[in-house]
């Protein structure tokens, strides 16, 4: 009878409130015709949100019954839903607008990691596949490369949670990325939308 009640596997459910509340989520989605791109969102304690892509950030409110998990847009009146997996992604998800569709989401377990004095070395999509290199310096700074031609060194924003960057490039395009896992950075420039992923070195 003991050997029984040793092995009988725990009843307690998963906390999926703990798997958002104060943390900060990845994911790819479409807008309508156009190329996929990343966005970040962060859930606040106090259930407002934060939703970053390349377009910018937008407020909302989230909640959660049991592992469906609702995310409010007021000021543009969307709406999204998901179920939270046991290994913290994002499924059957649905939304209540035709101008996009979330097609992903995971949790980020380290936002925040140190980016001063790293190198960055990966591809971005314009026009062609292109080499891409990062180079993060201290005082916010980022030096762009690519196809080994220096771009310039841009003064970066970095979110609160860590998880996105945003620079603006000379001719007004904007270069964001966001910190996915695995050490690795992902984005979108331009008003193209072209992607563009690194790995730190």
């Amino acid at each position: 009878m003991g050997i029984l009640i040793g092995c009988k596997k725990s009843d307690t459910p998963k906390d999926y409130a703990a798997s958002i509340k104060d943390r900060t989520w990845w994911g790819i989605f479409t807008n309508t015709g156009k190329t996929p791109e990343y966005y970040s969102i962060h859930f606040n304690t106090d259930s407002s949100l934060l939703w970053s892509d390349l377009s910018g950030d937008y407020a909302g409110k989230w909640k959660i019954a049991d592992r469906q998990l609702t995310m409010t847009f007021t000021a543009i009146n969307d709406e999204i839903k998901a179920d939270i997996t046991d290994d913290d992604k994002l499924e059957n998800i649905t939304d209540n607008t035709s101008f996009y569709d979330v097609n992903s989401g995971e949790l980020i377990a380290s936002p925040n990691i140190p980016l001063d004095n790293t190198v960055w070395n990966g591809s971005a999509n314009i026009t062609t596949s292109k080499a891409l290199q990062l180079r993060f310096n201290t005082g916010s700074k980022v030096t762009i490369n690519i196809e080994n031609t220096v771009i310039k060194s841009y003064s970066y924003t970095r979110s609160t949670s860590g998880a996105v960057i945003r620079t603006t490039l000379t001719g007004g395009d904007v270069f964001f990325g966001v910190i996915t896992i695995n050490n690795e950075l992902r984005g979108s420039v331009g008003k193209s939308d072209s992607p563009w992923q690194a790995n730190k070195q």
